[in-house]
């Protein structure tokens, strides 16, 4: 940009309105055939986000930093040389809300560890705190296999999905073996719907392409249909409608998707689509990958955290948002497998959310087959006949339950049942009771003068 500044004399500021002038252009020449000028389109894009955040003879504001690859990292293989313009500053997002709110609430189910947030986001809580989830029975079985079956007595045993053990191929054949024991174990016992997070597409596809040639796919389509994430948005689509049909017609379903992906940001696998979560291997982005090192370089030098630590942070939130979509109510319930060894260290373990590891206890080194063993008892007791009475006091609260506390006001009424009464504002209420909920609503002025 400064030599296209000084060679042609043209003011930067112009470009940010590149891309627009170039739709002026082409629609005042009546060009109809527009994707012939795709690339021109790219280059004009590039162009007009770059100088949206020139400032100072540089090429980024505070924050930012434009990073040139050689090829694009979801397909290496491929020569396609990329620029990004990359956003290390994440408290860019949060700046506005905090400037024009007094005060901002931040809370998630995965949001953990919180010493982290404040110094990534850039803000001082005044209150952070994590809380337990209140169960009245437990129905979530996270467990952390770190162990292939127990017939398999060789050093290489351990499950991992690191560099190391996929570029040997008797360790990843190994791994593989101990993949495929653990499906076809969850297969026969875990009713409705499965989901698979693998670390990435390429070694989803290395994995699976294995499961083909050794004919596991087609035996475990005997137990579930089997479903798989692209890159294309159209076929996910297509593939995640199948998927909840097969769940919502008893036939079953496994899905495999990617963490950081389409499948796993955003979509909630409540109820039958989702009773158990496979995660395999560790998220972690690959150690080459330009926008984490140019991201963690900015941390250790604005922020002072170690580029080690907020690796661990960022693929344990990641693993975290994928294990998380299978509980999305408190009736619900589902198992959560962590499928690698590195699960079980303690720097890993830690950074779960807290309701998860009050549930993980002595789960967090266990084999195949100990884990099937689990996954055995834990949907034998999920069978069982629940009554929803059992609950109150500890997820629900009846009407006298809240009168004992404080939050309303004791009935002169059985419960349950429509009454009025007088609160302490002054402020009249019709509160509408059916055992499992109570919805208080003020009643409107027209109804008082009626009344009077």
């Amino acid at each position: 940009l400064s030599k296209v500044r000084d060679e042609c004399a043209v003011d930067i500021r112009h470009f940010r309105y590149l891309t627009e002038r170039l739709k002026v252009l082409m629609n005042t020449l009546q060009i109809t055939n527009s994707h012939k000028f795709r690339n021109v389109s790219l280059i004009a894009q590039m162009y007009m986000t770059l100088s949206t955040h020139y400032t100072d003879d540089r090429y980024e504001k505070p924050g930012f930093v434009v990073v040139c690859e050689a090829h694009d990292p979801t397909r290496p293989a491929v020569p396609d040389p990329v620029i990004r313009l990359v956003c290390v500053d994440a408290s860019l997002a949060l700046r506005e809300a905090f400037s024009k709110y007094r005060s901002v609430v931040l809370t998630s189910g995965t949001l953990s560890p919180l010493d982290i947030y404040p110094k990534i986001l850039g803000f001082t809580p005044v209150i952070a705190k994590s809380f337990q989830m209140t169960l009245s029975r437990k129905c979530i079985a996270p467990v952390v296999v770190t162990r292939s079956t127990e017939s398999v007595n060789i050093t290489m045993e351990e499950i991992t999905s690191s560099f190391v053990v996929r570029t040997n191929p008797l360790a990843q054949d190994i791994v593989s073996s101990a993949y495929e024991d653990l499906l076809r174990g969850l297969g026969k016992t875990v009713p409705d719907g499965i989901v698979c997070f693998f670390t990435g597409y390429q070694y989803m596809g290395e994995v699976l392409l294995g499961w083909h040639r050794s004919g596991f796919l087609k035996e475990l389509a005997q137990y579930k249909l089997i479903f798989i994430e692209t890159q294309s948005v159209e076929e996910t689509s297509i593939a995640l409608a199948n998927y909840r049909r097969a769940c919502d017609i008893g036939r079953g379903a496994i899905f495999m998707a990617i963490a950081r992906g389409k499948i796993a940001e955003g979509i909630d696998f409540d109820r039958h689509y989702g009773r158990a979560v496979v995660m395999f291997g560790v998220p972690f982005l690959p150690p080459n990958d330009e926008p984490l090192r140019q991201r963690i370089c900015w941390m250790e030098t604005c922020l002072g955290i170690p580029g080690n630590e907020y690796r661990n942070f960022d693929a344990m939130r990641q693993a975290s948002q994928c294990i998380g979509r299978v509980l999305r109510n408190k009736t619900d319930y589902g198992m959560m497998l962590l499928v690698d060894r590195r699960f079980a260290l303690n720097d890993k373990r830690k950074k779960l959310p807290i309701w998860i590891q009050q549930c993980l206890k002595e789960n967090t080194n266990l084999s195949v087959d100990a884990a099937i063993a689990v996954a055995r008892g834990f949907f034998k007791e999920m069978a069982q006949p629940w009554e929803h009475k059992k609950d109150l006091g500890t997820t629900l609260f009846s009407k006298e339950t809240l009168a004992l506390k404080g939050f309303l006001k004791p009935s002169k009424r059985s419960f349950p049942c429509r009454v009025t009464e007088k609160c302490s504002n002054s402020a009249e209420e019709l509160v509408h009771g059916e055992g499992d909920a109570i919805r208080a609503v003020k009643e409107p002025e027209h109804r008082k003068r009626l009344r009077g």
